[in-house]
């Protein structure tokens, strides 16, 4: 769709592979960089659209880097999902920033799906798109998955096979 698109990681390994394979324009492994600093060298030009699934201290490094009427989709936020209660501490820059942010779930957008799934299967079938996927067999192999998927563990889609 013509964006400039940064990605968060946190090995270089991954990182090495969303700029190698999945083709992005910029990377950062937040375990081994200084994530402000990071994200604000991969958007020289500010960061317009956030889509956020992590909360936290990257929500707090993107907001410092968002564009005057910049937006922000919330999915999710994952660094608090284990009771790690990492706060946002800088939410008042929107109010100069004239931002919104918005939560969102899939199902919000049936009007969107037969096009999202027409674009989508042909982004993956052209190579244009490419993801992986780390899967264990067995059931009971779920709970090493779970611990697994919060650890970082995983490659791309943490899924077992039953």
């Amino acid at each position: 769709k013509g964006c400039y698109v940064i990605g968060s990681t946190g090995s270089d390994d991954k990182k090495r592979w969303l700029l190698e394979e999945a083709g992005l324009n910029a990377a950062i492994n937040y375990r081994s960089e200084n994530l402000r600093t990071a994200l604000k060298a991969a958007a020289p030009k500010g960061i317009d659209v956030y889509f956020e699934n992590v909360g936290g201290a990257h929500l707090d490094a993107a907001l410092a880097c968002m564009n005057l009427r910049g937006r922000i989709a919330v999915c999710g936020m994952i660094s608090t999902y284990n009771g790690d209660r990492e706060g946002v501490r800088n939410l008042s820059v929107m109010i100069y920033g004239r931002m919104r942010m918005e939560g969102f779930v899939a199902s919000d957008f049936p009007h969107l799906q037969e096009q999202f799934q027409s674009d989508m299967t042909g982004w993956l079938k052209s190579g244009q798109i490419r993801y992986q996927e780390t899967v264990l067999e067995g059931f009971e192999r779920a709970p090493e998955a779970l611990i697994g998927l919060f650890e970082g563990r995983n490659a791309g889609k943490m899924l077992v096979r039953l």
